[in-house]
């Protein structure tokens, strides 16, 4: 073990005692890519950080599939559930082996008019990754705004998504994640649509923002950054105390 994993080690043990147990908080990724920084780029995280962030929540964390979401633990320890959202083909190539190694698993939101296209995974991606331990989900067809859109025009953006998404993995497709997922992101009206579209989850950003929820259409999110595996255990265990961005079984 090198001097800034000793580091990492010692920082994360002196915290692990306050984490509460009982609690679950969704993460979202974006981009993983194998480069040494990523400057501004908040969308992506390096793969040695990546690693290095899911060593962490596997030691310290319960890592859930999707289907647990909503069904509550008793290890004693915070359930996390780990997201990736677009569907970019780095999620592939650099996040998945990593999560393999790790037994860790993951939901990967697909925005389906990008399957194939360049930088995005293709169809028998998408089928690799979800008989392997990943679970898939809509992230729309066209990543439209659902705060611009009419109640009909999220409907098509719902459906077309999902009836790609169900031809292509073994599961119905039954969890979306809003593109952009901000408040004025998000119409009222989408309930309707998610439910008579087949959807029985939705998940939005704000895990720092969102008080105590229990709303499957409305399942806050904490977007991670580029840092380092003692910093992102640190901003977890702060959300979990302050109890914002979490829920419990409903």
């Amino acid at each position: 073990m090198n001097f800034l994993n000793r580091i990492q080690t010692y920082l994360i043990s002196r915290k692990s005692a306050r984490i509460p147990p009982g609690l679950c908080l969704v993460l979202a990724y974006h981009n993983v890519r194998n480069c040494s920084t990523v400057g501004t780029d908040i969308y992506t995280v390096t793969t040695r950080n990546f690693r290095s962030q899911m060593v962490m929540l596997k030691r310290h964390f319960n890592v859930i599939p999707a289907t647990a979401l909503f069904q509550g633990t008793s290890c004693g320890k915070p359930d996390i559930l780990i997201t990736f959202d677009d569907g970019e083909k780095n999620n592939l190539t650099e996040a998945f082996p990593v999560l393999q190694q790790l037994g860790l698993p993951a939901l990967f939101f697909i925005k389906t008019d990008f399957i194939g296209k360049e930088g995005y995974m293709s169809e028998e991606d998408i089928r690799h990754v979800s008989r392997r331990g990943i679970a898939i989900g809509s992230h729309s067809h066209t990543h439209c705004d659902f705060g611009k859109i009419s109640l009909q025009q999220a409907e098509q953006e719902l459906t077309v998504s999902k009836n790609i998404l169900d031809a292509l993995v073994p599961e119905p497709t039954t969890v979306f994640a809003y593109p952009y997922g901000n408040p004025h992101n998000i119409h009222p009206s989408d309930k309707e649509a998610l439910i008579k579209c087949g959807f029985a989850r939705a998940f939005v950003y704000g895990g720092n923002t969102l008080p105590h929820c229990s709303d499957p259409c409305r399942i806050p999110r904490m977007m991670v950054v580029d840092v380092l595996a003692a910093t992102l255990f640190s901003q977890i265990v702060s959300t979990l105390r302050n109890r914002k961005g979490t829920y419990t079984a409903l």
